[in-house]
């Protein structure tokens, strides 16, 4: 008897542990939840309170600079937690590719591959 109850146990802590690996980092995040504006608060590229709107497929950055505004528009792709933007600037295309740390109804976090982050949270319009 006493052997069954730990040969139950065991089973219970594979189970258990099994379940642990299902919270990979790699997960892919809902996508919906990424649709919107976005403010940046923190961002080695982009100016604080400038603003991100996911559409499906496009991403639209605008912010202000010595007074002059400027839009960007990015085709992106989602695979599981990486973010990766395309621009044609006159001929140049510029891919970068993000990793989703955070991404909630209210906050998004971003790395990229040099490990600068990106911290923007939903903007109510």
């Amino acid at each position: 008897m006493r052997g069954i109850c730990i040969a139950l146990l065991g089973s219970f802590l594979c189970v258990g542990s099994s379940g642990a690996d299902d919270k990979n980092e790699d997960k892919a995040p809902d996508q919906n939840k990424l649709y919107g504006f976005w403010e940046v608060l923190k961002s080695d590229e982009y100016p604080q309170l400038s603003t991100a709107e996911f559409k499906k497929k496009r991403l639209v950055r605008t912010y202000s600079r010595d007074g002059a505004t400027t839009e960007m528009k990015f085709d992106y792709t989602l695979e599981g937690n990486k973010l990766t933007t395309t621009i044609d600037t006159g001929g140049k295309v510029t891919i970068k590719t993000m990793t989703i740390k955070t991404l909630t109804d209210t906050s998004l976090i971003l790395v990229d591959d040099k490990g600068k982050t990106e911290e923007l949270r939903q903007k109510k319009q």
